[in-house]
C-alpha cells in the first residue's frame, strides 16, 4: 500500500493496484489490498509514532493547540457512522460528516508547527462515549509521551468544567479562552477569598494598564494595528482550590478577552499569556 501511494501518487485502491504490476487480475490485487488493510486499526499505532517523532521539538514553553473542527461529507451514502456536523467552512450549516480533533505544538517566537496528533471521529460510532473524553484521551496519549513538557491551550470551547478538572488533577500547564459565563471567585493579596462573579463581570471591572499594540495581517486584506490593554486578576474556580490567573485583554474586541491560566509567570507578564493564545492561530 505505500509503495502504491508514493508511485501512483494516488489513494484511489484502483490506480494503486496499477502502479504494482501485478501478473494478476486488478481485481484480485483490490482484493487483497483491501482485506489487508482492514485486518487490523493502525490507528493508535500511527498516532503514538508521530507523537515519538515529534517529541524532540516539544519544549517546557511550548504551546500545545488542541483544536476540534470538521470535515463534510456531504454527498456520502455508504461511509460508516456517518454523523452529523456544523460545517465550518460554510458558515455553521449542519451536513454528514465526522468531527476532528488535532495537537500540534508551536513556539510563540518561531515559525515551525509540529503535528503531534490527529483522529477523525462520530458520536454514532459504537465505542463513541463523550467529545470530553475524546479530549482528554488524546491529551492523555501526548502526555504519554511527551510528559508535563508545553502548555496546553484551547480556544472557549473547551471552557468545560470537566476539562479544566481534567488538566488540573494531570497537573499540566493551561491557558483556556473563557466564555462570558464561567464562574470565578476573586482572591485577593493575602490569599483570602473575595467575591464571586462570572468571567465576564470580573473582566469588565479588571484595571488594565498596560498598552500593547497587535499588528493584525489576514491574506488578501490591509494589515491593521489594534491598542490593546492588559490586566490581570488572582481567582479561582468554585470546584477546586488551585489559584489561576485570569489575564483580561481589552480593545481585541467588543467583549474583553478573557484568558484563564495556571502559568506562573501570568500575573507578572499578561502580554506572555496573550502571546500563547495567539500562537495557538498560528497552528
Amino acid at each position: 500500500m505505500i509503495y502504491g501511494i508514493q508511485a501512483s501518487k494516488d489513494i484511489k485502491l484502483s490506480n494503486i493496484g496499477r502502479s504494482l504490476g501485478e501478473d494478476i487480475p486488478l481485481k484480485k490485487t483490490e482484493n487483497r489490498l483491501s482485506r489487508q488493510i482492514n485486518d487490523a486499526d493502525l490507528t493508535e499505532f500511527i498516532g503514538r509514532k508521530l507523537t515519538e517523532e515529534a517529541k524532540y521539538w516539544i519544549k517546557d514553553e511550548t504551546v500545545l493547540a488542541l483544536d476540534l473542527s470538521d470535515i463534510s461529507k456531504e454527498y456520502s451514502k455508504k461511509q460508516e457512522f456517518l454523523a452529523l456536523v456544523r460545517d465550518g467552512s460554510q458558515k455553521g450549516k449542519i451536513r454528514k460528516g465526522y468531527w476532528t480533533l488535532g495537537i500540534l505544538g508551536a513556539d510563540p517566537r518561531g515559525d515551525r508547527v509540529v503535528p503531534l496528533y490527529g483522529e477523525l471521529y462520530s458520536q454514532r460510532a459504537d465505542d463513541f462515549q463523550s467529545e470530553n473524553k475524546q479530549i482528554l484521551a488524546a491529551i492523555d496519549l501526548v502526555r504519554e509521551v511527551i510528559g508535563k513538557k508545553g502548555i496546553w491551550t484551547l480556544d472557549r470551547g473547551a471552557d468545560r468544567g470537566i476539562i479544566f478538572k481534567g488538566l488540573l488533577v494531570r497537573r499540566l500547564r493551561f491557558t483556556i479562552r473563557l466564555r462570558g459565563d464561567r464562574d470565578l471567585i476573586l482572591i485577593d493579596k493575602k490569599g483570602k477569598e473575595g467575591r464571586k462573579g462570572s468571567s465576564l463581570t470580573l473582566a469588565k471591572s479588571c484595571p488594565c494598564r498596560r498598552k500593547v499594540k497587535l499588528n493584525i495581517c489576514k491574506e488578501g486584506e490591509i494589515p491593521k494595528t489594534k491598542d490593546l490593554y492588559l490586566g490581570s486578576r488572582t481567582v479561582k474556580l468554585p470546584f477546586s482550590n488551585t489559584h489561576l490567573t485570569l489575564v483580561v485583554v481589552k480593545g481585541y474586541g467588543k467583549n474583553p478577552l478573557m484568558l484563564l491560566t495556571n502559568v506562573e509567570e501570568a500575573e507578572d507578564d499578561p502580554l506572555s499569556i496573550l502571546e500563547i493564545y495567539l500562537t495557538r492561530a498560528k497552528c
